[in-house]
């Protein structure tokens, strides 16, 4: 899957402004899969992103949150748009520190996939989001979740 990932995010997001690498000006997030197949990143934050003194601007933390559930399912060949991001705010993000990204795939059924994230600072869950994505290309080399379900169903 991390092969999947790399070549996916290359071919689609090389120019994008959180994950791309040939983006001069983006923040070239690097993502890990994680055994229990979620994905995750670490972000150094900026005082460049606050919105109020000290707090980064609510909008980049949608957008992180919407960056690492995105590049989960690239880790599952799967290429998606986001149909419907739901973040809620728990805490004030500081523009200090690092911040700590995680998704996980919650469901799926055919071309539409449920993702959960979280932006974790410290020890502190600062925001979560649900995120809903309509899949335009499946790698029907990679077994999703709901595949690999219906394969151990079957037999």
């Amino acid at each position: 899957m991390r092969t999947i990932h790399k070549k996916i995010k290359q071919e689609e997001h090389s120019h994008c402004f959180l994950c791309g690498h040939s983006n001069e000006k983006g923040f070239k997030l690097d993502f890990d899969l994680v055994d229990d197949g979620s994905m995750e990143a670490c972000f150094r934050c900026s005082d460049f992103l606050e919105g109020y003194n000290n707090v980064m601007h609510g909008g980049v933390v949608s957008a992180l949150l919407d960056s690492v559930m995105t590049n989960c399912l690239f880790a599952r060949g799967i290429k998606a748009l986001t149909a419907e991001l739901n973040v809620r705010f728990l805490a004030p993000v500081k523009t200090e520190g690092v911040v700590r990204l995680k998704a996980s795939i919650e469901k799926s059924s055919g071309s539409y996939y449920v993702l959960r994230a979280s932006l974790v600072q410290g020890q502190t869950l600062k925001a979560k989001a649900t995120g809903k994505f309509i899949a335009f290309f499946k790698n029907p080399e990679v077994k999703t979740d709901s595949m690999m379900t219906e394969a151990l169903n079957a037999t």
